[in-house]
């Protein structure tokens, strides 16, 4: 069943992402197509260290030996470098005991937060606050960008937008928790996640 789980939290939706973005490549010309293929082919990359992970530790191999909080850390320390956004992090608790399937989806929901930012939001802060307790992960992605109607259907972009929110919904309930988006113009956006620990 976990395997089940890791493989949709991960490769599988990394790979639908990247035929979102061939889709909208097919429409793309010049600049736009070049920066498509140059996300494109992070995407795979992605995808394909993802599988390779899971290899791994179903071999018994051990991964990378990155903890969560590394690894979420380097994502906001990404965001900064890269834009000069002000990011920080908060991380309290202990998530060794989570499973890998938990890890994987907390990972991805403050990635695609983080990626969304950087994409749209025009922020010049964000906060990062990760908690875990013995029962529940509680995640919060906070921005003070230009925000959106969260009452809308966001379908700009080419609907890349909608495929991150719709993602970091799903990872979430594929997980018995649930995301809240809360946004409106001029006053930023947060992301609130709350899901119950499963333990390896």
């Amino acid at each position: 069943m976990r395997v089940g789980f890791d493989l949709h939290d991960g490769p599988a939706q990394t790979m639908s992402a990247a035929l979102l973005q061939v889709k909208m490549l097919e429409r793309a010309e010049g600049v736009e197509l070049h920066e498509g293929l140059a996300d494109l082919r992070v995407t795979l990359s992605t995808a394909l260290g993802e599988i390779y992970s899971l290899i791994d530790q179903l071999s018994g191999r051990a991964a990378d030996g990155a903890t969560l909080e590394s690894r979420v850390r380097a994502c906001v320390d990404k965001l900064t470098v890269s834009t000069g956004v002000e990011a920080r992090l908060a991380f309290e608790g202990d998530s060794s005991h989570a499973s890998p399937s938990l890890q994987i989806a907390v990972f991805r929901i403050v990635q695609e937060a983080l990626s969304n930012v950087r994409r749209h939001s025009q922020a010049t802060h964000v906060d990062v606050g990760v908690r875990f307790s013995e029962a529940h992960v509680e995640c919060d992605i906070s921005d003070d960008g230009v925000g959106f109607a969260s009452d809308a259907d966001p379908i700009p972009r080419k609907g890349r937008e909608h495929f991150g929110l719709h993602s970091m919904h799903q990872r979430a309930r594929l997980l018995d928790g649930d995301c809240t988006i809360s946004s409106t113009p001029d006053s930023g956006t947060r992301v609130s996640v709350r899901i119950p620990v499963w333990e390896a």
